[in-house]
């Protein structure tokens, strides 16, 4: 979407930091439904954003050729695609782990095992100090 609206001139990156955010998507939308006027589109800004209506009305003025608003629109529809389909999976995260929640005892831990106690297994220990002196030669004496 940033690239389109660039393309048709509109710097509303300057003042915008979130294209999907809500004064990005107010704007964008406003524009595929027709509003030209950057005043009108503007005035749609969230009252969070710092800078004034002004300075957002100036960096909307610009072009809408149609094989740009086509990109802006297609864009668009490619977000709220991806959005729908991120919820969707969000939904079914959620129905999963809510079955996976129910046959877990959480009293048993898998993860018992810590460095410390890795390392204070004998059989662990032995076999970690077994593979540093096998490849450690004993001196030879000198005659």
């Amino acid at each position: 979407m940033h690239q389109a609206m660039t393309q048709m001139n509109l710097q509303s990156q300057h003042v915008i930091s979130d294209i999907t955010g809500t004064t990005g998507l107010a704007i964008v939308d406003a524009i595929l439904a027709g509003q030209r006027d950057a005043k009108e589109l503007a005035a749609l800004r969230d009252p969070r954003i710092k800078v004034g209506a002004e300075v957002i009305e100036k960096c909307l003025c610009g072009n809408s050729r149609d094989e740009h608003l086509f990109t802006l629109e297609s864009s668009r529809k490619f977000h709220r695609f991806y959005q729908e389909q991120i919820a969707a999976c969000e939904v079914n995260i959620e129905r999963l782990l809510q079955q996976f929640d129910a046959r877990v005892d959480p009293s048993r831990s898998l993860c018992r095992w810590t460095a410390s106690g890795i390392a204070a297994q004998p059989s662990v220990a032995k076999s970690s100090a077994a593979r540093k002196t096998s490849s450690i030669s004993e001196p030879k004496p000198i005659s």
